[in-house]
């Protein structure tokens, strides 16, 4: 008998879900995926509050995901919140509100749960037995998990986004390179002790894997994509000349005009500077030369985590 579920992500910037279906023999199967960009953490790095209009758009999206989810016979939800929620002051409302207005089971994560359940979901296809280094970066917060087959070395959790990076730091348009110079200093300060940490444990890594939204998007411009397409990015990779080379043009073009390359989603144009940004960084001072990229993340490693009744 298949059992279906309907996981969702509420993130930062954007609201994810991933409809699945496991069969008796355990084989786990996508039937829905969607998302819709509402940026519930808008304003939150200078206010530290969740505002009542984000939370009345989040609740038309879940009920949205619910709508189209019953299409697919889905009947279970669980969402997740990641860093916008876990540092709001207004944390206990918001989750009052949204439970009460949607009936959906929401999780809080912690940094380092968010980081699990995302190695999880990445490296659920790789080898056993390949050291593996990646990288989440969100709207609100970055995870750098390493790990070996299943078992996690070291997992970091930096409130250090692409919002909340843009909003703290980028405000000329086009971007001006003392802002962009400004950014990626304090970018650096803030995942020294991190990386510090994370560079002792990472000496003869096989590979790197990134996820999330500014990474599979820098993928999108890349393979210059009209229409996202998971089956072209997931496994695409890039190095560090290349990402250097998308920043340079994402610089030289004011709001406008990022609204015309080919891949770039419109609630992205605004933060993807701050992402490339923070990859850029993270790969050098980790010195990685390219990196993976994977559209398989939290939201599989959610899946895989409740179907084994071990989260919710």
């Amino acid at each position: 008998m298949m059992a279906k579920i309907g996981c969702i992500d509420i993130g930062t910037n954007s609201v994810r879900i991933l409809g699945l279906e496991i069969n008796d023999k355990g084989d786990i199967n996508q039937i829905l995926r969607d998302m819709r960009i509402i940026r519930l953490g808008a304003g939150m790095g200078l206010k530290g509050k969740i505002a009542t209009y984000s939370m009345d758009l989040l609740i038309d999206t879940l009920n949205y995901f619910q709508e189209i989810g019953g299409r697919h016979g889905i009947k279970r939800y669980y969402a997740v919140c990641t860093s916008a929620v876990r540092s709001a002051k207004n944390k206990e409302e918001f989750i009052n509100y949204i439970s009460k207005a949607t009936k959906i089971p929401l999780k809080v994560l912690s940094g380092e749960e968010e980081g699990n359940l995302a190695f999880m979901g990445a490296t659920e296809k790789e080898p056993s037995n390949k050291k593996i280094c990646v990288i989440d970066i969100g709207g609100g917060s970055t995870e750098i998990i390493l790990g070996k087959g299943k078992v996690i070395l070291d997992s970091k959790s930096v409130d250090i986004g692409a919002v909340w990076m843009t909003e703290k730091f980028l405000s000329s348009d086009p971007i001006s390179s003392k802002e962009y110079k400004i950014m990626l200093d304090n970018v650096k300060k803030s995942f020294s002790e991190s990386l510090l940490q994370i560079k002792e444990k990472s000496v003869n890594i096989d590979s790197a894997i990134g996820i999330g939204g500014t990474i599979t998007t820098l993928a999108s411009i890349l393979l210059k994509m009209e229409i996202y397409n998971p089956e072209k990015i997931c496994g695409f990779s890039f190095d560090l000349n290349q990402l250097k080379a998308i920043i340079n043009k994402l610089l030289r073009k004011d709001l406008n005009d990022r609204k015309n390359i080919p891949g770039l989603q419109p609630g992205r144009v605004d933060i993807i500077p701050a992402g490339a940004g923070i990859l850029y960084i993270l790969m050098k001072e980790l010195g990685l030369c390219s990196i993976k990229v994977k559209d398989t993340d939290l939201l599989m490693g959610m899946a895989i985590k409740i179907f084994q009744n071990e989260l919710f």
